[in-house]
């Protein structure tokens, strides 16, 4: 795998789960710096690319930009993440003011 390709990788392992380059070295195994140490010597081997590939999920040529989101599902679960607190709210003010729940 080239440098580039290897770069995509981490980009859009990292964009998935939020974590650091570090992190993601600890994560799957590895030192701290190991990550940064691929990236200078320019070649990752196959074996840590198919490490990282089962353990977060990545398809083969999947890249940052070819990943497709759902952003209606993502808004319907905000929205009833917000619907639950809201009714939360609506009760708690209903017993602080003595008022029936309805």
């Amino acid at each position: 795998m080239s440098k580039k390709e290897f770069e995509e990788l981490i980009k859009l392992i990292i964009a998935r789960t939020g974590m650091t380059q570090e992190q993601l070295s600890v994560d799957s195994g590895r030192n701290k710096g190991y990550i940064s140490q691929v990236l200078s010597r320019g070649k990752a081997s196959d074996k840590y690319v198919e490490l990282l590939r089962a353990k977060y999920g990545i398809k083969e040529g999947e890249t940052l930009n070819s990943t497709e989101y759902n952003i209606g599902a993502a808004v319907k679960k905000i929205q009833a993440g917000m619907d639950v607190t809201l009714l939360a709210v609506a009760e708690l003010l209903a017993k602080a003011n003595n008022q029936p729940i309805a």
